[in-house]
């Protein structure tokens, strides 16, 4: 598709001495963050804020426990500077990653460092409390593994399937759960402060912070082909989108056959019963009993088997008819699509069909939006819970900064 000028998202307007001070804090501890080792004149440099400024502000950053000097190593004479870093070592939080068949677990620092790694399996017949309390004992492994003293866990990020608002679990078909509290059980097994994310809203958040940074375009969709659902996130004017219920973005479950096959939901012919794992190898073996696995479609593919090659091509034009819908629906600068549970079969499908565009997209918008491939994959959920629960702790952390100081003092603007 023809390439597009990106519309890139402007930030909240600052209002007063308050939102001035967070403001700047935060830029300069991103800042910090991103190059690693930096100098105060370096900073005031990139940020335009005097030199007074951004000694107040180093200070509060190095007082909260966020930031530390580090010698200049790369200076061979004279006086050595003192350089900025942030202090990994004093900031770490606990991330989860539920899904039917896999908890992904992991222990990270500050900019979404990842420390410590681990699956487990799970079942549908499993319940919330027990993946997490199997979670906590994962938990306690890494830090007796690390000699790692549980108290420097700061907070535990969750991430599951199915529909979730203000921490709670309003249905996940996956796993068949309905009105169960995330964040209260969670609270009560970590004994922690706990941010709850649906994983498509924290995949998205996540492709956007690596392969953006700070500056992501307004309007991003993301398209998500995971091993048991189909989903989608959306984000707006550079606010996510959530609905009513927070629960925008099942388009999994629309459905496209009344007498097709049926789904988790309990109706049939639902759009992922077309694309998911299990329906779909139910729809390769009926071709070719031997093609029970999406290695083995790959394999088929890849050796020219006309009966594979002609089911998937019919199978993928599910998915031009859902970035039809998604850019008819919002007008997206980007859409983001992960199939890597897939291998990239439907992506390269998009990529191989030359006329795709022409043949499925609304035509006044054909060339208005660019189709990406997933950067993260299957780290794409927990790089994003990650971000939001760093991005919770981190906003916490500055928040406490500014209510310390005087308000009467004057706001500086460099």
């Amino acid at each position: 598709m023809e390439k597009k000028e990106i519309r890139y998202h402007i930030t909240k307007p600052i209002q007063d001495y308050s939102d001035l001070r967070l403001h700047n804090l935060s830029l300069v501890l991103r800042l910090i963050m991103s190059e690693g080792a930096i100098s105060r004149i370096d900073l005031s440099h990139k940020t335009g804020l005097s030199a007074t400024s951004m000694t107040r502000i180093c200070s509060s950053l190095i007082e909260a426990g966020l930031v530390r000097e580090l010698p200049d190593s790369e200076r061979k004479v004279g006086r050595r500077a003192l350089v900025l870093g942030v202090d990994k070592e004093r900031f770490y939080y606990f991330c989860v990653v539920m899904d039917v068949g896999s908890c992904q677990c992991a222990i990270m620092g500050l900019n979404v460092e990842r420390i410590a790694y681990r699956e487990f399996y799970t079942t549908k017949e499993m319940s919330c409390g027990q993946i997490l309390t199997q979670a906590k004992r994962v938990l306690e492994s890494f830090c007796e593994e690390m000699e790692l003293d549980p108290s420097r866990i700061s907070a535990v990020g969750v991430s599951t399937v199915g529909g979730i608002d203000h921490g709670v679990i309003h249905y996940s078909p996956q796993f068949d759960w309905a009105h169960v509290p995330v964040r209260e059980t969670a609270e009560q097994i970590f004994h922690l402060p706990v941010i709850v994310e649906n994983d498509c809203k924290a995949a998205l958040k996540g492709e956007c912070s690596v392969r953006y940074g700070t500056t992501p375009p307004a309007n991003v969709c993301y398209l998500a082909l995971n091993r048991t659902g189909v989903g989608t996130a959306t984000m707006l004017n550079g606010h996510l989108l959530r609905g009513a219920m927070n629960m925008a973005g099942e388009i999994g479950h629309s459905t496209i056959d009344l007498n097709g096959m049926l789904c988790d939901c309990g109706r049939n012919g639902c759009l992922q019963t077309f694309l998911v794992e299990k329906f779909l190898v139910r729809r390769t073996t009926k071709v070719d009993p031997k093609i029970n696995s999406i290695i083995a479609i790959a394999d088929a593919i890849s050796d020219g088997n006309q009966e594979i090659c002609a089911l998937m091509e019919d199978l993928s034009q599910y998915i031009a008819v859902i970035l039809n819908t998604m850019i008819c629906a919002y007008n997206p600068d980007v859409i983001i699509i992960n199939d890597a549970h897939y291998l990239n079969l439907y992506s390269n499908w998009i990529c191989s069909s030359e006329d795709w565009a022409d043949r499925y997209i609304f035509r006044p918008m054909v060339g208005s939006v660019q189709i990406k491939t997933s950067i993260l994959r299957e780290r794409a959920t927990m790089t994003g819970i990650a971000c939001v629960t760093e991005d919770f702790l981190l906003q916490a952390k500055l928040r406490e900064i500014v209510r310390t100081e005087s308000p009467a003092r004057p706001a500086a603007l460099g």
